[in-house]
């Protein structure tokens, strides 16, 4: 649901109002080849409607005394970030996004409101200890390595930074900060300029990797492991250490370091379905 949301909002925001089809969410976020059919599969809308129904029980429930929110009308798949006095309004999933992006900026906030909605919850739930769950195996793993442990966040900024144009995954790019300047701010729609500089100026987190490393630590208390944003960080830091890196190379570059070391990875490229690669398969 992660990847879902990710790219859903990413288009939303990248280019309001264009159509996204049942088939263009099956190829980015499902791995589904050309031989989807939406009428023998119904994973898109499943997956749709499942987002839908979090979305509104998170802003009715625990986000209810929130100023900013995220619909999402039936009938499309375009996300709306707005604010709560204008969120009864919506008549249908082509509504335009004029007072929308008036606000963009301010409506990336819900980000950070998701954000803390997890830690609340996860602050309200006992800690686990690692020793009395033999099954926890990640944790376990994790224990074996004999000193502190890191876990990267993915970077959400750069997933919605590449949606304004064809960004490459490239490691020195990522760390020094080239690919913001593959975009022009100059021919962006004049509504999209204020979020480009908010995204190059704002640090953003999603909620699976906060209740990852919140896990995390609560199954290796009482040496829980330090959470870092993707951004801080450079290449040579990876040089010695223990880490855990979260997401995808589409959202954690540094994934790409490691990655001819690794036998399963995770590709997502622009012009291909999203897919994980087994590099020495066996007979």
């Amino acid at each position: 649901m992660r990847e879902l949301f990710q790219f859903l909002a990413g288009r939303s925001i990248s280019a309001p109002g264009a159509e996204i089809t049942e088939y263009e969410i099956a190829a980015r976020v499902f791995g589904r080849g050309e031989d989807f059919d939406p009428s023998e599969s119904n994973v898109v809308r499943v997956a749709v409607r499942q987002l839908r129904s979090k979305l509104k029980e998170y802003f009715e429930e625990a986000g209810a005394g929130e100023k900013w929110i995220v619909e999402f009308p039936k009938g499309g798949y375009e996300l709306h970030f707005i604010s709560r006095s204008e969120s009864t309004s919506l008549p249908s999933a082509n509504r335009t996004g004029e007072f929308r992006w008036k606000r963009i900026a301010a409506a990336l906030g819900v980000l950070v409101v998701l954000l803390a909605a997890a830690l609340l919850w996860t602050a309200s739930h006992p800690r686990v200890d690692a020793r009395s769950n033999p099954s926890a195996f990640l944790p376990r793993i994790i224990q074996t390595f004999g000193g502190p442990v890191q876990v990267i966040a993915a970077d959400s900024a750069y997933v919605l930074i590449r949606h304004f144009g064809a960004i490459p995954l490239d490691v020195e790019d990522y760390e020094s900060g080239r690919y913001t300047r593959l975009v022009k701010p100059e021919e962006l729609p004049p509504r999209t300029r204020d979020l480009w500089q908010a995204l190059q100026t704002r640090q953003y987190l999603n909620i699976a990797d906060v209740n990852i490393a919140y896990r995390l630590a609560a199954e290796l208390y009482p040496d829980p492991p330090l959470l870092r944003m993707a951004k801080h960080l450079r290449a040579r830091d990876f040089r010695a250490g223990n880490y855990v890196i979260l997401g995808s190379g589409s959202s954690n570059p540094w994934h790409l370091l490691f990655r001819d070391q690794l036998n399963f990875y995770y590709e997502c490229e622009p012009a291909r379905p999203v897919h994980i690669r087994n590099r020495n398969p066996r007979p």
